[in-house]
C-alpha cells in the first residue's frame, strides 16, 4: 500500500476540489491509481446499464463532486471518501443480465458490500476505527432505499413510507450489527445517495420505450427519505 499517495488522496477528498478535474490531469490520475490500485479499472469501465450514462469512474467522480458542500466539514469529508469508494466493487460483481430486447445489460449484486470490503484496508490505514465503521456503513448502505417509490401501490413492500424505511433500517442492522445505525446516520447517508442518484441517467426507459424513471425523481426520493428519517423516525 502506498501510504503517502493515500494520504494525498484523502487530503484532496477533505477539501472542495473537483476530483473529476484532478483525474483529467495525468499526474492526478496516477496519484489516484497509486493510492488505490483497484480504482484503475474504473476508468473507462462501461456499466452496461440503462440507469447510467457515464463510465464507472465518471459516475464516481460526479458523485464525489456532487455532494452538498454546505454540509458540516467533517461529515462532508467522510461522505467524499465514501463516495470515492461507493461503487469500486462493481467490476468484481458484474454479471451479464438477459433482457427481452436482446440488449447487453449488467447487474452488480452485492456491489455495495464488495465496495465496503475493498475500502476497509485503505480506511484502516489512516483513520480511527470509529470513522472507519461510519464510512464503511455509508458505502455499504448507499443504495439501501433506492427501490422505494412513492408511485407504487401503498400495499407494495417498496412503497415509499416510514414503515418501509423502518423495515429496511432493521434489515441493514441485521446485516451489519458491528456498525452504529441510528436514524440520524441513515439520514446523513442519504446525502451520499442523493449525489449518487444525481449522477445517473437523466431518463431511464423500459424496453418498450416508455419512461421507467428519471434522474429528477430519483433525487427527489432521497430528499423524501431524508425527511421521513428526520420527522418520523428520529
Amino acid at each position: 500500500m502506498n501510504t503517502e499517495r493515500l494520504k494525498e488522496l484523502f487530503a484532496f477528498l477533505a477539501g472542495h476540489g473537483s476530483i473529476e478535474e484532478l483525474a483529467a490531469q495525468e499526474t492526478g490520475k496516477h496519484m489516484i491509481i497509486e493510492a488505490v490500485p483497484e480504482a484503475e479499472v474504473m476508468f473507462g469501465f462501461d456499466q452496461h446499464s440503462p440507469w447510467h450514462c457515464y463510465d464507472l469512474w465518471t459516475h464516481t467522480a460526479k458523485t464525489v463532486d456532487g455532494l452538498d458542500d454546505g454540509l458540516p466539514e467533517d461529515l462532508y469529508r467522510k461522505l467524499r471518501i465514501a463516495a470515492f469508494f461507493h461503487d469500486i466493487g462493481k467490476p468484481d460483481t458484474a454479471m451479464p443480465k438477459k433482457t427481452e430486447d436482446g440488449s447487453q445489460h449488467w447487474s452488480y449484486p452485492n456491489h455495495a458490500d464488495r465496495s465496503a470490503e475493498i475500502s476497509a484496508p485503505y480506511l484502516k490505514e489512516l483513520l480511527p476505527e470509529e470513522e472507519v465503521n461510519e464510512i464503511m456503513f455509508y458505502i455499504a448502505g448507499h443504495d439501501l432505499f433506492m427501490n422505494l417509490n412513492e408511485n407504487l401501490d401503498p400495499s407494495h413492500r417498496n412503497y415509499l413510507n416510514a414503515a418501509n424505511v423502518r423495515r429496511l433500517i432493521s434489515r441493514q442492522k441485521e446485516l451489519y450489527p458491528e456498525f452504529e445505525c441510528s436514524p440520524e446516520e441513515f439520514r446523513r447517508m442519504m446525502f451520499l445517495s442523493e449525489a449518487d442518484e444525481a449522477a445517473h441517467k437523466e431518463i431511464v426507459y423500459e424496453p418498450d420505450g416508455s419512461v421507467k424513471d428519471t434522474r429528477e425523481a430519483m433525487v427527489r426520493r432521497t430528499v423524501v427519505i431524508r425527511k421521513i428519517l428526520k420527522e418520523e423516525l428520529m
